[in-house]
């Protein structure tokens, strides 16, 4: 078994598929600042930008993503802990053209060596999960790569030119030493064209953050407080990937429940919701109070479009952050949800069987009930999840 402390002495270049500054801390985020409890970590935001995927796109969602990805840029490089920096490259957020693109890449290689420099970063790890990141990562000395699939990239909604990510994504197939699949789909898929490199790590949790005691007793946030119960909650992206018409068709047919949705929309799709009495939208929150907001939720709900290939792959994190909070959690049938929690969450095939489930839940939920969803994920933590990581590496260093 490999020990952190023994395993990474290398420093780890993080190529990340988000933005550190601009939303709640995905997976990447969390993985990052555990390693960084043992050696130097560099994490570098995506270098393109996704603001002309959707063809729905309003012209305020393109304001507010050009205005983050200012305001990510003005930060450039940052150190927000010790041993983790967090680097923004710039480049034109345009993705589309082919000409920028590689203007783009090379002008984020040089920024990426001279940051490197200044940190003294030799001989990293790299941890890939922004796939363009292949375009110039094979130029760097390096120790080790590990291409970390977070979805099923050539099936992207945010990128359009699927050439590119499907060239990329067999280039860092071939030439990567480990790829870590978050999804038991994800991993099948992986294992049958590079069956030695291939590993199942499903997301971990912060447990103690989303479990604690604590936001039982808080006052409830004003904007939440005086909603009539119960509350069908939801937090996290509000995305085109979001199934606007089946959370019409519950709040359609039980005006006697409030939904509850939290986070940053960009979807028009959802339009339709706005103007309906029992359908709240509070906002974006910031991740230190999710589990107060939570806290406040009858059930939780997941509901993503099943027709979409690229939710067919994923692994929400939410699923483990609502069941930490002991949450009743309903569903779309979500393969690796479907699989690995079936016995606590109740999952649904049709908008008819999410509205029963959503009952079922409501009825049912008792304190046995809570303490199981918690013991189903209490021991899934960060710091384990990275243990995993060094086990894996320990045979090579």
């Amino acid at each position: 078994m490999g020990e952190p402390n023994n395993i990474f002495k290398n420093p780890f270049v993080c190529f990340a598929s988000s933005d550190w500054w601009s939303s709640n801390p995905y997976a990447i985020n969390h993985t990052m600042r555990e390693i960084s409890k043992f050696t130097r970590v560099l994490f570098i935001n995506t270098f393109s930008s996704s603001i002309s995927s959707f063809n729905k796109i309003t012209k305020r969602m393109f304001l507010n993503k050009i205005l983050g990805k200012l305001s990510s840029f003005l930060r450039y490089l940052r150190k927000v802990q010790e041993n983790l920096y967090v680097f923004t490259p710039i480049s034109l957020p345009i993705r589309n053209n082919t000409l920028i693109f590689k203007l783009n890449l090379s002008f984020v290689q040089f920024q990426t060596k001279i940051i490197m420099k200044l940190l003294k970063i030799n001989q990293p790890v790299f941890w890939v999960a922004n796939p363009n990141a292949a375009g110039f990562i094979f130029k760097f000395s390096h120790k080790f790569i590990i291409y970390v699939c977070t979805d099923k990239w050539n099936t992207s909604i945010y990128d359009q030119n699927k050439c590119r990510l499907n060239e990329y994504d067999r280039i860092l197939t071939a030439k990567s030493d480990f790829i870590i699949c978050v999804s038991r789909q994800i991993y099948n898929y992986y294992k049958k064209i590079a069956p030695n490199k291939a590993y199942y790590m499903p997301h971990a949790v912060d447990y103690s953050h989303f479990s604690n005691a604590k936001w039982g007793i808080i006052e409830p946030p004003i904007d939440i407080k005086n909603i009539p119960k119960p509350i069908i909650g939801f937090y996290g992206s509000i995305s085109p990937q979001t199934d606007a018409d089946l959370l019409y068709y519950c709040a359609k047919n039980r005006t006697d429940w409030s939904f509850v949705l939290l986070g940053k929309a960009s979807s028009p799709d959802l339009n339709k919701l706005k103007n309906m009495p029992n359908v709240y939208w509070i906002g974006f929150k910031d991740y230190s109070m999710l589990p107060l907001y939570g806290n406040q939720f009858s059930v939780c709900i997941i509901f993503k479009k099943l027709l979409d290939e690229w939710v067919n792959y994923s692994s929400p994190l939410k699923a483990k952050e609502y069941l930490s909070m002991g949450k009743p959690v309903v569903s779309v049938s979500i393969p690796e949800i479907k699989e690995e929690f079936s016995d606590v969450v109740s999952i649904a095939e049709t908008k008819e069987d999410f509205l029963k489930a959503i009952a079922y839940e409501l009825s049912s939920d008792n304190e046995g009930k809570k303490e199981q969803r918690r013991n189903k994920v209490k021991n899934e933590t960060w710091d384990r999840y990275v243990k995993k990581i060094a086990d894996i590496l320990s045979d090579y260093v």
